[in-house]
């Protein structure tokens, strides 16, 4: 790892986040399907080196389900990743609307499927299988904790058996969970997110099933898998208390963690430049020391 941190600590260095980083040796594929092309958000960007079997990174978008887009990682989070020896892989998943076929849980759904996928074409994509990971943004984060700790898969009414690839398994192997939302039955999440079309806006207290069912705090096992935990101490969107009951269960679980926190808002809002890089790079070392990519295949 001592070799790892000095290419990647060197790379921010001469290439903080605010500027784009050297090409890796990749190709690049925009807009891959990966259902069975009848779901327009079902799409992925893939960077994927190009020699060699490596581990994969998935990136998963926030925007409080209802917003935002894979293509938020095109420029420096996918060079920077793949420059430290993963292929990278970006995803879309169904935003949810006022249409049911949106709502709860369709974003599960279309995460598993996109590692089920993955996992089906592992060795046409040169991706080991056993090494996938995701990192996560908010309501990202929050799925990707779901694919840390749920080894099955949920139904999907959006694909036939054999294109849902249920064969795979739809866990990850490592997590990055970047200020996402943990206990969706706690207020300071319910009272805003009862206002989003996630659970058709129903308020909590007129039904809190959903709002439990949709909460990865109560998924996690002493068979979740290591997770990093990025969170903003002055959040007030995702509170502090979010991440420190996640950080708590995993302890009492024996799972490994590394806790990562920064002193700042939502999605880094009032974080320096530098602190970012900084934050950025301790991320990637402490995913890398889960998944061991060779960042030396990169170039």
């Amino acid at each position: 790892m001592r070799i790892f941190r000095i290419l990647i600590t060197g790379l921010l260095l001469v290439c903080p986040a605010s500027e784009a980083l050297s090409a890796p040796n990749w190709s690049v594929h925009y807009n891959i399907n990966y259902g069975n092309g009848t779901v327009p958000q079902q799409t992925a960007d893939l960077y994927l080196l190009k020699s060699g079997v490596h581990p994969t990174i998935v990136f998963i978008h926030g925007g409080a389900w209802v917003s935002g887009d894979k293509s938020e990682y095109a420029g420096y989070y996918a060079q920077l990743y793949a420059m430290a020896g993963f292929h990278v892989v970006s995803i879309n998943y169904r935003l949810a609307t006022n249409e049911p076929s949106t709502q709860w849980n369709a974003q599960l759904q279309d995460v598993q499927l996109a590692i089920r996928w993955l996992r089906h074409y592992a060795s046409a994509l040169r991706i080991d299988p056993t090494r996938i990971g995701v990192v996560g943004d908010s309501a990202g984060g929050h799925l990707a904790l779901f694919l840390g700790s749920v080894e099955t898969s949920v139904p999907n009414s959006t694909c036939m058996p054999k294109s849902c690839f249920f064969d795979q398994s739809p866990k990850v192997s490592a997590v990055v969970d970047r200020f996402g939302p943990t206990d969706l039955t706690q207020p300071a999440i319910y009272s805003w997110v009862q206002y989003l079309w996630l659970f058709n806006m129903t308020p909590y207290p007129a039904n809190p099933v959903p709002y439990q069912d949709a909460s990865p705090i109560f998924r996690v096992s002493n068979q979740t898998a290591p997770t990093c935990i990025v969170q903003g101490l002055v959040d007030t969107t995702v509170p502090l208390s979010q991440s420190t009951e996640l950080r708590n269960k995993l302890s009492s679980y024996g799972v490994a963690y590394r806790w990562i926190p920064y002193y700042g808002g939502h999605a880094f809002s009032g974080v320096p430049p530098w602190l970012k890089s900084v934050i950025d790079a301790e991320t990637l070392e402490c995913i890398s020391g889960y998944l061991h990519p060779n960042p030396l295949d990169a170039f």
